[in-house]
């Protein structure tokens, strides 16, 4: 039997058959209740028999595929820590003859991040044990933060003991941001910026202004600060501040989030008051502005349940929303209304299950020579609440059951092919009171990302992706926008609107293994299809092909890339380029 024991190969017969049902959940499932459930009718009794099918098959895959406990045996070794090493490094060496003015001054720019910082966000102890699994979890859990250009955490022998040294060794990035941007689009300008840190005085802060505008006196100034290890390093806030042309607003959260596995429980508080405008645009201009006055409270909790790589979130949610609407304006304020002020409390349950397939660790995917984590796995996710709506002019309430639900899947396939489906369903059923304004208000939105290496510098990324949605919570429509601000290269930022919107990208990623100075470079060849469907009017779909390149340095922008695409529309008269440059890639992992 090639060696292999009568064991082993009930798990390969295993495997190969959860292989099979995941195929057939994840593609053949969506698909065949779409058409049954959706297509022939539109209403929100049929999505959640749809949404409720999905959830309960692929939570009993994902029960399934999990398999039984552990056994003993293979319960992974641990060692004890008996002295912990942290070397931090700054972002360029100076001890080396290459060190030059511009690698001084960028270091002088920079307060290394501290050893305490590192030590809270590992959360190690001299006496802990830990495992092979932990240390790289450690790794993973600082390249999070964002804020080195390396990091390696290794356990090492102590010689004449059976104890080991745990080595932490980082070095930063640099950390400064800034940006701007401008446009002028159908008569109106617009323009940005913005400037900020994200390792405040090396504590590993972040503290971020940014201000936009347009000629149309719409402004919009905001200060921000988020403070990573509050308290005992496990907590998390952020504050933030500023003002619109309408008026100021203020937020501020406060979380405990899940940090590792290990972890048990998570909660967050949030409140905000804010001033902000209801934007629908035509042809790339704002037609339509409604302003709105919003308070807002929300708790969250969830408790993790099971260990390994199968565990069970429970979770609940409670959130007190006021709104209040000034009257539409632009030069369509006439075909949409402001809907009516009013106050809402929603509760909600929800209950997920994960399974953890493990991290691998990559280059060339998102990035070009940073290392990138790719989480592997399956989630589903199922959450049912109820909304308590009251309506301030004519006091009449509604209740209205809302349920909805989260599937995703990321996996690899062979050496070079990684694969990434998501599927987002909710739907709020009919109203129980005084008033069916909400009546029939939906959502459906998927998914799929396949990136794979065709040859030794080419990574071939595409992502397909679509959403439709009816009504809201506001009761205000729904508009999705399409243009070079979302993944339509050489259209005006929403130039395309409607109710539904579709999009295929396709990007050859090229690491060329070129550096200028500090800069890697990366090239990319792209094809951009968007569509757009409309309830009283045409669809309209556009295409654009070009190239670009893409600028990344470990050392001074970390994980981010600079982009800089040259695109050409297909679906115009004037077939000239358009020039966009910014930050991240179009469509991540």
């Amino acid at each position: 039997m090639n060696g292999c024991s009568i064991e082993q190969l009930l798990i390969r017969r295993c495997d190969g058959i959860t292989d099979l049902r995941r195929l057939i959940i994840f593609g053949l499932g969506p698909a065949l209740c779409f058409r049954l459930f959706v297509l022939p009718g539109l209403n929100s009794y049929r999505l959640l028999i749809a949404v409720a099918v999905l959830c309960i098959s692929v939570t009993g895959e994902l029960y399934a595929s999990a398999g039984a406990a552990v056994p003993e045996s293979n319960v992974p070794e641990s060692y004890v820590v008996e002295q912990i090493v942290v070397n931090r490094s700054a972002i360029y060496d100076q001890s080396q003859p290459s060190a030059g003015i511009i690698q001084q001054s960028v270091n002088a720019l920079h307060v290394t991040t501290r050893e305490a910082v590192i030590m809270r966000e590992a959360g190690v102890q001299i006496g802990d044990k830990l495992s092979l699994a932990e240390v790289e979890e450690i790794e993973r859990i600082l390249r999070r933060m964002g804020i080195f250009s390396d990091v390696k955490v290794v356990l090492a022998p102590v010689p004449g003991s059976a104890g080991k040294v745990l080595r932490i060794d980082t070095r930063d990035s640099f950390t400064i941001v800034a940006g701007a941007s401008g446009s002028f689009v159908g008569g109106v300008g617009e323009f940005g910026f913005s400037i900020g840190e994200r390792n405040v005085a090396g504590l590993g802060d972040r503290l971020l202004f940014s201000y936009s505008g347009n000629t149309d006196d719409e402004l919009r100034g905001a200060l921000s600060y988020e403070d990573v290890q509050l308290i005992d390093g496990q907590h998390r806030a952020l504050y933030s501040i500023g003002r619109t042309e309408d008026g100021p607003f203020y937020g501020f959260q406060l979380s405990r989030p899940f940090k590792v596995q290990a972890d048990r429980r998570s909660w967050s508080m949030s409140a905000q008051n804010a001033s902000r405008e209801f934007n629908f645009y035509e042809d790339g201009v704002s037609v339509l502005q409604i302003p709105e006055q919003r308070d807002f409270l929300a708790v969250d909790s969830n408790w993790r349940l099971g260990t390994g790589s199968r565990t069970q979130r429970l979770g609940l949610s409670l959130r007190y929303d006021d709104r209040e609407f000034e009257e539409s304006r632009g030069r369509q304020s006439q075909t949409i209304t402001a809907p009516d002020n009013s106050t809402l409390v929603h509760a909600s349950f929800g209950f997920a299950v994960d399974q953890r397939d493990g991290y691998l660790k990559v280059r060339g995917i998102d990035t070009l020579n940073y290392i990138q984590d790719l989480s592997l796995g399956s989630s589903a996710e199922i959450r049912i609440g109820l909304s308590h709506r009251r309506f301030s002019a004519t006091s009449d309430t509604e209740i209205n059951p809302v349920v909805s639900a989260r599937l995703s899947r990321s996996s690899r396939r062979g050496a070079n092919h990684f694969y990434r489906l998501t599927l987002n369903g909710s739907t709020t059923l009919n109203a129980i009171g005084d008033t069916t304004v909400f009546d029939r208000a939906w959502s459906v939105s998927g998914s799929a990302r396949l990136f794979s290496r065709i040859a030794k510098r080419h990574t071939l990324a595409t992502r397909v992706d679509y959403v439709v949605a009816e009504g809201g919570d506001s009761a205000l429509p729904v508009q999705q926008t399409l243009g070079e601000n979302n993944g339509l290269r050489g259209y005006a930022s929403r130039l395309l609107s409607g109710r539904e919107r579709a999009r295929l990208n396709i990007e050859d990623r090229i690491n060329t293994n070129w550096r200028l100075g500090p800069m890697d470079i990366g090239a990319v060849a792209f094809f951009d299809l968007g569509w757009v469907g409309r309830e009283q009017s045409a669809s309209e779909h556009r295409r654009s092909t070009g190239v670009g390149l893409r600028l990344g340095s470990n050392s001074l922008l970390g994980r981010l890339v600079i982009r800089m695409d040259v695109a050409f529309p297909l679906d115009t008269d004037d077939h000239s380029p358009l020039f966009s440059v910014s930050t991240g890639q179009v469509f991540n992992f």
